[in-house]
């Protein structure tokens, strides 16, 4: 319920925003997949117990047995929660590069990691889709185990870089900037690097993967929770993007100049940030700058990019990356 009252909302909320109908139409689509892949887990997943528990009760060998027979709604169930995975994982990954300024070096190792967890994830589906063979079987546990442990390892990877970013960058605007900052206490806030860095989908999995290594058969309850949890994290993020609160590419910029400008110093070291020389001194109604009402960024010649805020207003700053001047 509370993912179909999550879909909904994020769906609505990104319809009204202002961005290109292209955009719109791309967000749209993948919280639509993701919401169509979770229902298709928990259809094939209830309609499996019915069959187990009700409808074929009377099993030669009962439930045990019927579970290791091959049954097509066990197979489409395992092919969905991939299926669910991939993307969710690779939004992250996205993620993880946007909050750290788009740098290539933070994602190179998730994404060895995301390609690893497909790879593995694909087997897994393989090895437990056979006649009689299920997540649970002998042979296809170990693939099970390496699959969802590399998937945990790169959803804590991401998700403690992504912290780790917000962070430092909220310790640097407790420095540098006003308590009131209300423009940007909104992306550094700790409901931001709960929704930001998925952590509901790592503890969700985390919980799911110890269960299933010991065999608990508390695994059986977190398992179809957990392909909800893996729609509902990208979907948060979405709706946060969707309200003009989500961290992009431009909120490290926004935040740098505004550290600079009130700041008073020469220069301040924020990597993979931008900042204004000390020459510059704009009025305070230069910085009030709304969330939705974003500054445009024009590159320059020889290192140097103008922001243009609202109201008509510019001014340079230089880039150097992996520090600020």
């Amino acid at each position: 319920g509370f993912h179909a009252c999550l879909f909904f909302g994020a769906a609505y909320f990104i319809s009204k925003t202002g961005a290109k109908p292209r955009v719109r139409i791309l967000q749209n689509l993948f919280i639509f997949i993701l919401f169509v892949l979770g229902t298709i887990y928990i259809g094939c997943d209830s309609t499996f117990l019915e069959m187990m528990f009700i409808e074929d009760r009377d099993f030669p060998g009962g439930p045990a047995m019927f579970l290791e027979a091959r049954y097509g709604a066990s197979t489409v169930s395992t092919a969905t929660n991939l299926l669910i995975l991939t993307p969710s994982t690779s939004l992250q990954v996205y993620r993880l590069w946007v909050i750290w300024s788009k740098d290539l070096c933070v994602v190179v190792l998730p994404f060895f990691l995301l390609l690893s967890v497909i790879a593995l994830g694909v087997t897994a589906c393989i090895k437990t889709s056979r006649p009689n063979y299920n997540i649970w079987s002998s042979s296809a546990t170990p693939w099970n185990v390496a699959f969802w442990s590399i998937s945990i390892f790169l959803n804590i990877v991401v998700t403690f870089g992504i912290v780790l970013r917000l962070l430092y960058i909220r310790r640097l605007m407790k420095k540098t900037l006003p308590t009131h900052d209300v423009d940007t206490r909104m992306y550094t806030s700790i409901s931001a690097m709960v929704v930001e860095s998925a952590v509901i989908h790592t503890v969700t999995y985390t919980a799911y993967l110890v269960c299933y290594a010991v065999d608990a058969p508390f695994q059986r309850v977190l398992l179809p929770v957990l392909s909800q949890a893996m729609c509902i994290a990208p979907e948060l993020i979405a709706l946060r993007v969707a309200l003009g609160q989500a961290w992009s590419h431009k909120t490290g910029t926004y935040a740098a100049s505004r550290i600079a400008f009130q700041g008073g110093h020469h220069g301040t070291e924020v990597p993979g940030l931008v900042a204004v020389p000390s020459s510059v001194s704009p009025r305070q109604d230069l910085l009030d700058i709304s969330p939705k009402a974003e500054p445009e960024t024009v590159m320059l010649d020889e290192g140097y990019e103008e922001i243009w805020f609202p109201g008509g207003r510019s001014t340079a700053v230089k880039v150097v990356k992996g520090m600020v001047e």
